[in-house]
């Protein structure tokens, strides 16, 4: 997200333009669509493209969908190029999947909880307000002192040396409670 740009309320996609609506409950909703394994494959798209608002010819659905996901909803970082002291390039570490420490369904409460404490937002006033560019910003700038950043600690936490063993246990004990469930 750049402050000197807008937020997008449209995208060019193979020379067309269209509008769509990216407000986070939106997304939110599509998110939960995409995973709900109760719709059919076609039931979801036509549930998505509504929730987003976004007018295009059926066969083109499945590559927008694509691209409105990579550019807009979990766009991919670039690559992060490492260098040693001489300004080597390093070799590349192999790809170590982390822990998901956040889970939009499961957290729900703690995300509106932690934005009343830190931005005294109700997110249920921000319905087709608050865009999803937003929204990701203010959740990855909560403070270390609101509930979900303190759950997102805990489920993040590895084991160090240093650690006492009853320390260790309530940690694993804390890790367990607050896991997400897939």
């Amino acid at each position: 997200m750049l402050l000197n740009h807008g937020l997008p309320t449209s995208f060019e996609f193979e020379g067309r333009e269209y509008s769509f609506n990216l407000s986070f409950d939106r997304v939110l909703d599509v998110i939960e669509v995409k995973e709900d394994s109760d719709l059919t494959y076609e039931d979801k798209m036509d549930v998505i493209f509504e929730a987003l608002q976004i007018q295009c010819d059926f066969k083109d659905r499945e590559r927008i969908l694509n691209h409105v996901f990579d550019e807009f909803i979990v766009p991919k970082s670039e690559e992060h190029i490492e260098y040693d002291l001489k300004g080597n390039v390093m070799p590349k570490r192999e790809n170590t999947e982390e822990e998901s420490t956040l889970s939009f369904t499961q957290d729900a409460g703690l995300i509106y909880a932690s934005f009343r404490q830190a931005y005294n937002i109700n997110l249920f006033n921000e319905y087709d307000n608050l865009h999803w560019f937003e929204f990701i910003e203010l959740l990855n700038g909560l403070p270390e002192s609101t509930a979900l950043s303190q759950v997102r600690h805990i489920r993040s936490w590895k084991p160090s040396k240093g650690d006492t063993a009853e320390y260790r246990n309530k940690m694993l004990s804390l890790k367990e409670q607050f896991r997400i469930i897939k």
